[in-house]
């Protein structure tokens, strides 16, 4: 029992040291926008419709966690305690669905999310899905895009998926959107691995035409991508055009945005973790009327700092 308690400490004590890393002001945000979503989650989970996505979203993360984690041999080694130390982690991932499901007595979900943490703690297979890859060639993207052509291969899957569930619940009114705005954060997701100087002079030296053209190229791709979400809402739902094209231009800066931040702190073949969370600051932004013009500030803000960086590595004094 000692060494169960001492396992999960060592959890905490990770937690900790991760918020002391990023800093005061980011932990802050960062526990208040949990905070946030926490009670968001208590507010929507008596609505039928967002009580099924919560419970699914909390089951996939739990599997996904699960399936990907790399101490599984080592908590095997130390205790022969490990399904339990599993199975309580995932109880207390899953509280909010629990005492949601108590509150508004909905015994259904959280006996669901906990037949889904009973039997994952089971398996012992540890899975590396960026090491699935699909499609050695991708003829329908053009050479030059090696974000496109890397993501796509590693994330295809993600984004059938996204799709297709779109495609399937878009008889429910937000589903296609939502599909879109877990598309458009994937595609951003693309753009946090710095390419090789040599691979960014193809684009030329002018390092405003260079961002133009990394932008252009990523939004028409983009909007291929989700042209199926988008027609199948104006067929079914005509009248919020105008809702759901504001939804779509949101998905459009924040990929513009995606791509402003990685050249603004662009270093030959490095890695930008950040782009990730600042582009879910972005997007939450636009939800809140009062700080929504912050967005287009800083996108002014990072297009000069990008072109200035970039002028380094292009030679470019125009």
């Amino acid at each position: 029992m000692k060494l169960f308690l001492y396992i999960e400490s060592l959890r905490f004590r990770q937690l900790f040291r991760i918020l002391v890393e990023i800093g005061l002001i980011r932990a802050l945000f960062v526990l208040g926008f949990t905070g946030y979503l926490l009670f968001a989650i208590i507010e929507f989970f008596n609505f039928a419709f967002y009580a099924d996505l919560i419970s699914f979203g909390f089951a996939s993360s739990v599997i996904s966690i699960h399936l990907q984690r790399k101490d599984k041999a080592f908590v095997r080694k130390v205790s022969s305690m490990a399904f339990f130390v599993f199975l309580t982690e995932y109880l207390l991932l899953g509280l909010p669905v629990y005492f949601c499901s108590i509150l508004y007595d909905s015994a259904f979900h959280a006996l669901l999310l906990l037949i889904v943490s009973l039997a994952i703690s089971l398996v012992n297979t540890t899975i590396s899905f960026r090491q699935i890859t699909f499609f050695k060639t991708l003829p329908f993207i053009p050479s030059s895009n090696i974000e496109w052509k890397s993501g796509f291969r590693r994330k295809a899957v993600y984004i059938a998926l996204c799709l297709a569930g779109g495609l399937w619940l878009s008889h429910i009114n937000p589903a296609p959107a939502v599909a879109i705005i877990i598309i458009t954060f994937i595609v951003c997701s693309f753009y946090t691995e710095n390419e090789p100087e040599i691979m960014l002079q193809n684009y030329g030296y002018d390092t405003y035409m260079v961002l133009l053209k990394k932008i252009f190229q990523a939004v028409f791709m983009l909007i291929i991508l989700i042209s199926p979400l988008i027609i199948k809402f104006l067929y079914l739902y005509p009248n919020e055009a105008d809702i759901f094209a504001f939804a779509i231009a949101v998905c459009i800066f924040t990929l513009a945005f995606s791509i402003i931040f990685k050249y603004a702190v662009y270093e030959p073949a490095t890695i930008v973790e950040r782009n990730v969370l600042i582009n879910g600051f972005v997007l939450i932004c636009f939800l809140i009327p009062y700080v929504a013009p912050l967005p287009i500030i800083m996108l002014i803000y990072y297009t000069g700092k990008a072109s200035r960086n970039l002028k380094k590595y292009l030679h470019a004094y125009n």
